[in-house]
């Protein structure tokens, strides 16, 4: 009889067992689901905000190492000493405004007389202020950034902000601005030459101001490790690359200084 009811026992103990094990099932298999559910959750939130950057992107990626499409005007044959007005209209074209170098020039473009000898002194007005002499000559001096933005803001829709940007780093500039679509102006020596002569002279307010020569304007369109890459106007190539290092100084010179147009 003991036997037997060690028997007993042992069946009843078995049965409480499995019962017990059939009933744990259902919860691990929850549990099982839940976790599931849990790692899709950042799945989901990835793939949200891929979708949500390519929204924002107003304008196509990086071609390889530069923007691609980019309008390139040559300069030489009819503007010279156009450099700033023909990069400044090459930006405005790029966002979709239907304008001419000549029509920027003529109707927008602040333009001021020569500087003049009076004895030994030279005297002439401010290259922030007004472009120096004539951009259709090739004895036209240039114009800085300041120059530039009123005739671009005045030139441009309502719908674009134009800004003048100061002592950013060129790769700072594409990094922030050309990496999202978007060219730079920028002021700069040509071909990345160091500078070669320097003209002085009193301003009208009695400050004195110096002009280096070779200035230069063109839009910075691409970078890779060693270069940046160009839509220069005194080159018939579309898009040209320089030195970083070169680059970095010619900019300096001509007072780090750059302008963006950014589509409202």
């Amino acid at each position: 009889m003991k036997l037997k009811k060690k028997n007993t026992a042992a069946v009843l103990l078995l049965l409480v067992l499995a019962i017990g094990a059939i009933a744990l099932i259902p919860k691990l298999s929850k549990s099982k689901v839940t976790e599931t559910d849990g790692q899709s959750i950042p799945v989901t939130q990835i793939k949200t905000e891929s979708a949500d950057s390519a929204d924002e992107q107003t304008k196509p990626p990086l071609s390889g190492k530069h923007l691609a499409d980019v309008p390139h005007i040559y300069q030489k044959d009819k503007y010279p000493t156009g450099c700033e007005s023909v990069s400044a209209v090459s930006l405005l074209q790029y966002h979709g405004c239907a304008i001419t170098v000549e029509d920027f020039i003529d109707n927008y473009l602040p333009k001021t007389d020569y500087p003049y000898y009076e004895g030994n002194k030279m005297f002439g007005d401010n290259p922030w202020d007004a472009f120096i002499g004539d951009p259709y000559s090739s004895s036209g001096y240039g114009c800085y950034s300041t120059a530039i933005v009123k005739a671009m803001q005045a030139a441009a829709p309502e719908n674009f902000t134009v800004s003048a940007i100061y002592n950013c780093p060129l790769q700072t500039l594409f990094e922030n601005y050309v990496k999202k679509g978007y060219p730079v102006q920028i002021w700069a020596t040509i071909e990345m030459q160091e500078i070669e002569k320097s003209y002085t002279w009193q301003l009208p307010d009695g400050n004195s101001f110096t002009f280096v020569s070779p200035e230069h304007s063109l839009l910075l369109i691409g970078a890779d490790d060693a270069n940046y890459y160009f839509s220069d106007s005194m080159r018939q190539d579309a898009v040209v690359s320089y030195p970083k290092e070169k680059c970095d100084a010619a900019y300096a010179a001509l007072h780090s200084q750059a302008i963006v147009v950014i589509p409202t």
